[in-house]
């Protein structure tokens, strides 16, 4: 009975490692996505000259989070929204489903309040510039993420036998 009870606080904290290490893999990637996601943006405001509300629902191509948050905002801009306050509004019903820093979700932000607001030529310069800050930051994030999700994945296991020792 006591070798269970070891056994399970072992893989117990081994999950909690790899979850953590799962999340730190799924930000890169959901910045990876985003940085793709401004792409067709950029090509459906500057070069399509596509109403807003279509070009999110456009976006939805992008997947799971991204298509649900831009298909938010497309259904909120349909609805009778303000782009700012409708980006907002989603930003925080969707903020869950994300697993993106507080320095992401500015980028983020900032996108929002850009975008609508000025001619095609000043939202295309915006939408590059915050592009190449997402793209930025998953450069230097790469290396060191995928350093960091081997140490937890590690970290949870050992953390979980060093509790089973510290118990004995």
């Amino acid at each position: 009975m006591v070798l269970i009870r070891y056994t399970i606080i072992i893989i117990g904290l081994g999950w909690l490692g790899l979850w953590r290490a799962s999340v730190i893999r799924k930000r890169l990637k959901q910045l990876e996505l985003f940085g793709h996601a401004l792409s067709l943006l950029d090509t459906e405001i500057f070069w399509g000259m596509t109403p807003l509300p279509v070009a999110f629902r456009r976006l939805q191509r992008t997947g799971f989070p991204w298509g649900n948050f831009f298909l938010g905002v497309a259904e909120g801009l349909d609805n009778g929204g303000q782009i700012g306050e409708t980006w907002r509004e989603v930003v925080m019903a969707q903020k869950s489903y994300f697993c993106l820093s507080d320095s992401d979700w500015e980028l983020v932000n900032r996108l929002g309040d850009c975008v609508g607001r000025t001619d095609r030529h000043e939202q295309h310069k915006q939408v590059v510039l915050i592009r190449e800050q997402i793209q930025g930051t998953e450069e230097s994030q790469r290396t060191d993420a995928e350093r960091q999700a081997r140490m937890w994945s590690y970290f949870g296991f050992l953390g979980g036998i060093a509790v089973v020792i510290a118990i004995l």
